[in-house]
């Protein structure tokens, strides 16, 4: 992005005069490299970190497809499928790969993300530097986008792959159109159109590129018609506004494109909120709050957590309305001071690459997130950056006192960053601080802590936290289910029996009325109510016919109540459905009870195929055949 347009540019402008004339890259380069190797300094705690149950199940460590590394039936699963409500083929084929090198082992999954994320900061460096030449400030900004703890959730959930792979291919493409503006011709652009493609392959947020480009075309490549670029002293007359845009309709038809195939996956995810959940009007209010929520974090990140609640109490009116006059403040300011076009490259990019995140259609339950930040941010870092640094030139502010300012502002974003990696140190611990800033308390965090708690062993613990879960949202189906089975597992079957005939009163599903009457009839089976347990297994399977547990539960209850004729039944179905050690057993007994000693036999055969180790099958064959 060296050069701006002439009106008569040709194929031969390549020998055109630098934007910016003395520029040194070999150093640029060493300097790229030191921003890049402190990057990977600065987030090696996280390769202590493992996965988290925040979507990292979803996406590895119970997704078998990706497990198996690449192949080429992996690659068209990839290109295929809208598993977690997204269409991000190269993320899977990253995954993949990662999968392929290191199983399962988090470090090295946390290891490519440290490395993508150190050589973004390297490229934004190099591009920034190139286009404007002005090397300290363009370092700046991309210290500040290495460091920011905002971004640390992006690099240190391994999820979130898709944003580092989508920015690497975004600055990319932002390479690639700047040698294309230096001399246009169709191959240079096709090189553009690829780049673009692998960022949309990688998460459709890239979507905003090609506003991007026409950003970059007004500064600070100055390819628009009249512009000058006074800070350079290098104005010279570029390409109309219309050719502008239409030269980049092609990539426009791009973004529509992967917006299209976006909504559908999400849809089909059921991930998007409909009006009926979320007014327009509520999503109009929060983008509104959330866009100056972002610049606060961005001030002062504090607090930060992996999930923040859309909720129409954080809404009121007086903090939309003044979220919504300092957006037009600053836009105005901006509009005024026009002339200083970093300004309005900066506050357009932000609000730009904010557009597909913002809430317009609102995807999950969110009301921000922290790695919806960690492209538009760049906006305000140059914006800010470049006024402070005229300031300071016009203060005659020297330059060591800058330096010094600026090193002790990396160091405290840098001690923050690693603060927050911490946090992400497991889903535990990521739970868990959530739970501490996030107030009131929110009903996904207190399920996902309590669930954690659980998975560590610590029911007693996480009853706390299920309860809490159940106090925020008394009609639940969640909640309460989610409390009976901690109680069931702490040995309170008559509390457990309880919270799952509540649960029942609140599903809205099949599902998840055959989940809450499978529970309640192995609460009731546990306590000795064969009958009330009987009764909910077939409730179970009036729902789900062909359930080869519920048939064996049913079958256990029935033989309780001495029933063997009906117990025999159930047992054998749920046995040749699903022929686990144990099942085939099971049957044999109580054809034996019912009378039925040739087929019993037959079932302790079977037996035997399952589990050539079991010593009672083979005794009741033997014991069988003494008797005859």
């Amino acid at each position: 992005m060296a050069q701006r347009l002439s009106a008569q540019t040709t194929r031969t402008a390549e020998t055109r005069v630098p934007l910016v004339a003395g520029s040194r890259p070999l150093a640029a380069r060493w300097i790229a490299l030191l921003l890049s190797l402190a990057t990977v300094a600065a987030y090696l705690p996280t390769l202590r970190s493992g996965f988290t149950q925040f979507d990292d199940p979803t996406y590895i460590t119970a997704n078998p497809q990706v497990q198996t590394g690449l192949s080429w039936s992996g690659v068209f699963w990839a290109f295929s499928t809208l598993h977690a409500s997204n269409w991000h083929p190269l993320t899977w084929l990253s995954h993949m790969l990662d999968c392929q090198l290191f199983g399962l082992n988090p470090a090295g999954h946390h290891a490519t993300g440290i490395l993508l994320h150190a050589l973004n900061a390297a490229l934004l460096f190099l591009l920034l530097q190139k286009a404007t030449g002005l090397r300290w400030r363009s370092l700046m900004v991309a210290a500040l986008f290495a460091f920011h703890p905002l971004n640390v959730e992006t690099v240190a959930w391994v999820s979130e792959r898709k944003s580092l792979l989508s920015m690497l291919f975004s600055l990319v493409t932002i390479g690639l159109y700047g040698w294309y503006a230096r001399a246009p011709h169709w191959r240079r652009y096709v090189a553009v159109a690829a780049a673009f493609a692998l960022a949309l392959l990688a998460k459709p947020m890239a979507v905003t590129l090609p506003l991007v480009l026409l950003l970059l075309d007004y500064w600070p490549l100055c390819r628009v018609t009249g512009s000058t670029n006074k800070e350079t002293e290098d104005g010279r007359t570029g390409c109309s506004p219309s050719k502008l845009i239409g030269e980049k309709m092609p990539l426009f038809a791009m973004s529509a494109a992967s917006s299209l195939v976006t909504i559908v996956a999400q849809k089909t995810g059921g991930a998007v909120r409909d009006l009926h959940a979320v007014p327009f009007s509520m999503r109009m209010e929060n983008a509104a709050v959330a866009i100056v929520t972002y610049m606060r974090r961005m001030l002062w990140p504090k607090d930060l957590a992996y999930f923040y609640p859309l909720r129409l109490s954080d809404l009121a009116l007086w903090k939309v309305s003044l979220a919504a006059l300092l957006l037009l403040a600053i836009s105005v300011l901006v509009y005024r001071f026009r002339g200083r076009r970093h300004l309005v490259f900066g506050w357009v990019f932000f609000l730009v690459t904010l557009l597909p995140v913002i809430g317009i259609v609102q995807v999950g339950a969110q009301s921000t997130a922290d790695r919806y930040t960690y492209v538009p941010l760049i906006g305000l870092f140059v914006a800010i950056l470049w006024e402070i640094s005229g300031l300071a030139a016009a203060m005659r502010i020297s330059q060591p006192l800058q330096a010094s300012a600026a090193i002790l502002l990396l160091a405290f974003l840098a001690n923050s960053a690693r603060i927050n990696q911490g946090y992400w140190r497991s889903g535990l611990t990521l739970f868990q601080h959530a739970h501490q800033v996030v107030h009131p308390p929110d009903l996904q965090i207190e399920t996902n802590l309590a669930a954690a708690l659980t998975d560590a062993d610590r029911y007693a613990e996480a009853l706390v936290y299920f309860r809490n879960a159940k106090s925020i949202a008394p009609k639940s189906f969640t909640a309460h289910y989610n409390y009976g089975y901690t109680l069931a597992h702490l040995g309170d079957q008559t509390s457990a029996a309880a919270a799952f005939e509540q649960a029942l009163r609140f599903a809205t599903t099949p599902e998840e009325n055959a989940l809450a009457w499978k529970s309640l009839g192995i609460a009731d089976l546990n306590m000795g109510k064969y009958r009330q347990a009987a009764d909910a297994f077939s409730a179970l399977l009036s729902i789900r016919p062909t359930d080869a547990e519920g048939m064996f539960l049913r079958g256990q209850a029935s033989f309780l109540l001495l029933d063997y004729n009906a117990a025999s039944r159930d047992l054998l179905r749920a046995a040749q459905a699903n022929p686990t050690p144990g099942r085939y057993l099971m049957a044999g007994r109580a054809l034996e009870k019912s009378g039925q000693i040739q087929p019993a036999m037959e079932c302790y055969r079977w037996e035997l195929k399952t589990d050539p180790n079991s010593r009672e099958a083979r005794d009741r064959i033997r014991a069988l055949q003494d008797e005859r």
